[in-house]
């Protein structure tokens, strides 16, 4: 199962690598009628163009996706094709990345929940939701054309196309997609070790924002001051299958980490990290290949600040 999961991520970006090793050996060899970096830049370009592409068409709409289009459009008119294999190269490991460390603790979550919900009957939903989340989605609406704003005036006040592909290469927005999503799945891990069964990011985000707890003794649950429900019954929105004195305050802690965890992404990796990035690509001071690396590298700190959380205790349970 490890051995597939590891091809399936990386299968393709290694043999992107080998191709783009491959073109810079012969890159001054007659052997070609043609630059051999075009090769890894047509198949792995053609690829993120391509997904590109039919992101926007199933969806309808334009993406930011498409800012990366726009640079390895902008390599191949100034001739860099090696930059531009590169780039692609970069995103293609970024997102094989994110993906393998995502399809893994989904795996382990999702064990975790078969064995927490055995009794609960309730379906679990593993993926986005929560106030966060939605303040991503909402910023990303308009983000597109903010960054394009500001592409169009780095280029007439420089005419400086290697800017452009800078900013437009590091402002695609992976980490503040990934910012939610990873932190409430990882969440939702933690508490199924715990017995605790949250069902979604809604309902993470709605636990987290609790302030104070009654309880009912009639319908022996606890009642929180936003209207969620907790206990060991099958109707409550967070559901203890092995009620304990320490399920209350384990569930309220944890959730209340995972809200700092998603504003942690948000803020220091995804603006902090990427809005750094884009003001240096606007004064010149990186290239498109190293403004590749850090778009990765804010995406993979996402991630790996979000796993913190699938081990994380709160000191109550000590």
């Amino acid at each position: 199962m490890k051995n597939k999961l590891y091809l399936h991520a990386f299968g393709f970006p290694a043999i992107v690598l080998v191709l783009i090793i491959f073109a810079e050996i012969f890159e001054d060899s007659s052997l070609f009628p043609f630059p051999p970096a075009l090769i890894p830049l047509i198949i792995a370009g053609g690829y993120v163009c391509y997904d590109t592409l039919v992101t926007i068409w199933r969806s309808r709409k334009i993406t930011a996706g498409i800012l990366v289009v726009l640079a390895l459009i902008g390599c191949v008119y100034t001739g860099e094709y090696h930059e531009g294999a590169e780039i692609a190269f970069m995103m293609l490991l970024g997102e094989a990345l994110e993906h393998f460390a995502v399809e893994r603790t989904q795996l382990t979550v999702n064990l975790l929940i078969r064995n927490a919900s055995s009794d609960a009957g309730q379906t679990i939903q593993t993926g986005e939701g929560g106030h966060a989340g939605r303040l991503a989605d909402r910023f990303s609406v308009f983000f597109l054309p903010l960054i394009l704003t500001i592409g169009i005036v780095v280029w007439l006040t420089t005419r400086d196309i290697r800017r452009l592909m800078s900013i437009f290469v590091i402002a695609c927005p992976c980490s503040l997609m990934l910012s939610s999503p990873t932190a409430v799945l990882t969440c939702i891990g933690n508490a199924a070790k715990k017995n605790i069964l949250l069902a979604n990011g809604e309902i993470v985000e709605q636990c987290g924002n609790i302030h104070s707890v009654e309880f009912d003794h009639e319908k022996q649950l606890y009642i929180a001051d936003n209207g969620l429900t907790l206990g060991a019954s099958g109707d409550a929105d967070v559901i203890f299958t092995k009620n304990s004195e320490s399920s209350l305050p384990y569930a309220l802690a944890l959730t209340k980490k995972a809200r700092t965890i998603i504003w942690e992404n948000i803020l220091i990796f995804a603006f902090a990290v990427n809005l750094t990035g884009i003001l240096l690509s606007g004064l010149g001071l990186l290239g498109p290949v190293p403004g590749a690396l850090i778009h990765n590298t804010s995406s993979i700190c996402v991630v790996l600040n979000s796993l913190r959380l699938l081990r994380w205790e709160p000191k109550i349970s000590q």
